[in-house]
């Protein structure tokens, strides 16, 4: 028998034995959790930071792994220890070209760089040799971010206060120009671009803000504080899918850090022994007292629900299904968000050695009437591997 089929079978059987189960979330221990209530992880808040070697002039995320611009070299970083894993020296090169700003075509397979001293627009191939270049005059190009929806490439220009999206097919054709200065984004220097809830993202080193914008309409959802120092900061920037939030570069302090933005995010282990219990704080800082819904799936990041330009990154597979038809397995997979933006849940993991080696992922959204599908918010997917 296949080994997915052994995994939904286990799981399937055992949940018979449990249904009856009280419907509360316990710890590893066995201990009750009790949410206790209040403002947890508000935008703003710092989840994780790091310090590399060096400064970091661009960052852009491909799944978990980061990846950074610090001339004349690209880095793959080490997100623990801050260290450079890998590194990828920028050829090729016109002569006069300043790169400043990183985003990754995952369709092209390219690396899409800003480029400030002959004023363009780059692509490099995954070795760092640069394949294209593009002149965007007068716009020197600080932050740069991959649009897989509308396949172009947003950059924003420190000297005109714009953030442009450019048609990857066309370059330099201009898809969509948004005046940052109308919102009081100045010395703007980075983007990142959220595929699963289709924002894009920038901030101030002025005003030491981050702003998220609508890519269609263009404009601004909300902005809030960050928390990095010094007055040339905040040069980086990338989207992390799994806590849908930024990550952004201290230039000044080296520093590298992860900034709650807000949106749904599961906030657990990645690991659980098989028999445990698996607890999960749901955290959407911008949904107070809201209805939510989560999900489990073997698979991640798979387009299996769409909503236009947004998608629920599970895939519509037997543990979806049985996610959000056990309860005493997948405890509190749908409710209210207290008035913090916050709940508790948990994966009460089934007594069996077969489950060991299995990984499956979680997902959620926070729900609204009047929002497109009534779908708010999306999380990213958090992945969880089954242990001893």
């Amino acid at each position: 028998m296949a080994l997915k089929s052994i995994f939904m079978l286990t799981l399937l059987v055992l949940a018979v034995l449990v249904l009856q189960a009280p419907a509360q979330v316990y710890d590893a221990a066995g201990n009750l959790m009790i949410r206790t209530g209040g403002i947890d992880d508000p935008p703003g808040t710092k989840l994780k930071e790091f310090k590399p070697p060096s400064r970091q002039s661009g960052l852009t995320a491909m799944g978990d792994q980061l990846y950074s611009m610090a001339r004349p070299n690209i880095y793959e970083l080490d997100t623990t220890t801050g260290a450079y894993k890998m590194t990828i020296p920028l050829t090729g090169m016109p002569s006069g070209a300043y790169p400043f700003g990183l985003g990754w075509d995952i369709k092209r397979n390219s690396f899409v760089i800003g480029e400030t001293g002959i004023m363009g627009i780059m692509l490099a191939d995954m070795s760092g040799k640069v394949t294209t270049f593009h002149g965007t005059s007068p716009d020197r190009n600080v932050g740069a971010a991959y649009d897989q929806h509308r396949d172009g490439y947003w950059l924003c220009s420190w000297n005109s206060n714009t953030l442009k999206l450019y048609d990857a097919r066309n370059l330099p054709t201009v898809l969509k120009s948004i005046d940052l200065r109308a919102v009081g984004c100045t010395r703007s220097a980075g983007v990142g671009y959220s595929p699963v809830n289709d924002v894009v993202y920038t901030h101030s080193r002025d005003s030491k803000k981050g702003y998220v914008f609508n890519p269609t309409t263009g404009t601004l959802l909300y902005s809030y504080p960050l928390v990095y120092r010094g007055t040339n900061c905040g040069q980086g920037a990338a989207w992390f899918d799994r806590w849908q939030c930024p990550v952004v570069s201290d230039y000044e302090n080296t520093n590298i850090t992860y900034t709650d933005a807000g949106y749904p995010r599961v906030d657990a282990a990645n690991r659980v022994p098989f028999g445990k219990t698996l607890t999960i704080n749901w955290k959407a800082g911008r949904s107070p007292s809201k209805f939510y819904k989560a999900g489990a799936s073997l698979t991640e990041r798979v387009a299996g629900i769409t909503f236009l330009t947004r998608y629920f990154p599970m895939a519509l597979d037997d543990l979806f299904f049985l996610s959000i038809q056990v309860p005493a397995i997948f405890q509190n997979f749908e409710g209210t968000l207290d008035t913090g933006g916050t709940a508790l849940g948990a994966v009460n993991v089934p007594n069996s050695s077969a489950l060991i080696g299995f990984t499956f992922s979680i997902a959620w959204v926070t729900v609204d009437a009047a929002a497109p599908f009534g779908i708010e918010a999306i999380s990213g997917p958090w992945q969880v591997g089954v242990t001893k």
